[in-house]
């Protein structure tokens, strides 16, 4: 009776042994699977780099510039309140005509104090030797954004008239472009790929998968690349001269090749 229990515990033991046997050979299989697909740090030595190109094209819908507001007074308050009489002028002017208050914002605030140097009597060559403070001035800039780009050239006239001055920085884009930079890095992998395609058949090599990805930014070429124009229209209105935008990708793909 002894024997036979003790032969049914052998063979319990065996089963136990053999399955946990295949399911650590079972284990180490997956493991091995794993490391080699997942978690490789070997990288392949055999790989082709392709380039690819899109572009774009759109008409600006959105206009923005910046404008300065210069005033000079005897005392610091004097020049401030000049600024706020013209700022408050321009703003109000420009509200009235379609800019939204939320597109109209400072840039940038420098108050100077002014000084007169004097020289030592008949001894002009010299450097100054005294100074004496004579005022301030005040330049206070502004950028303005107009939605509607074709209504830029009348916006800038408006913005001159009601007295601002140093009128720069004029730039035409699209308002939602990111609609368009994903359509020109469509266009660029398209690209990549054919090229990658083409390569292959040339090298008498099999494309594996991507291995890499990379992507230079997205400029932005004006007036296909040339600057804003401005010009008088026959009634004396400013115009705007829009042309087109264009916006470039460039990718990179790197293939596994066998």
């Amino acid at each position: 009776m002894e024997n036979l229990n003790l032969n049914k515990f052998s063979r319990y033991i065996i089963v136990l042994f053999s399955v946990l046997s295949v399911f650590l050979v079972a284990k180490t299989l997956v493991e091995i699977k794993t490391f080699r697909y997942v978690g490789s740090d070997i990288y392949p030595q055999n790989t082709v780099t392709v380039e690819g190109f899109g572009e774009v094209f759109a008409v600006p819908d959105t206009a923005t510039f910046s404008f300065s507001v210069l005033t000079e007074g005897k005392t610091a308050k004097e020049a401030q309140e000049k600024s706020s009489s013209i700022t408050n002028a321009v703003i109000e002017e420009l509200e009235k005509n379609g800019v939204e208050e939320k597109d109209i914002k400072t840039i940038g605030y420098n108050l100077y104090p002014k000084y007169d140097f004097a020289r030592q009597a008949n001894m002009d060559f010299y450097p100054p030797t005294n100074r004496t403070l004579v005022g301030y001035e005040l330049d206070h800039t502004f950028s303005v954004k107009v939605r509607k780009a074709d209504e830029a050239g009348k916006i800038i006239e408006v913005a001159g008239k009601m007295g601002a001055s140093n009128i720069s920085s004029i730039s035409l884009t699209v308002g939602d472009d990111e609609a368009l930079k994903r359509e020109a890095r469509k266009m660029a992998i398209e690209d990549a790929k054919e090229k990658a395609e083409e390569l292959s058949k040339d090298l008498g090599v099999k494309l594996v998968k991507i291995m890499n990805f990379s992507e230079d930014g997205y400029p932005v070429f004006y007036g296909r690349g040339g600057d804003v124009a401005m010009e008088k229209a026959a009634v004396g209105q400013l115009e705007i001269a829009p042309g087109e935008n264009q916006i470039i990708s460039r990718i990179h793909l790197i293939y596994e090749i066998r």
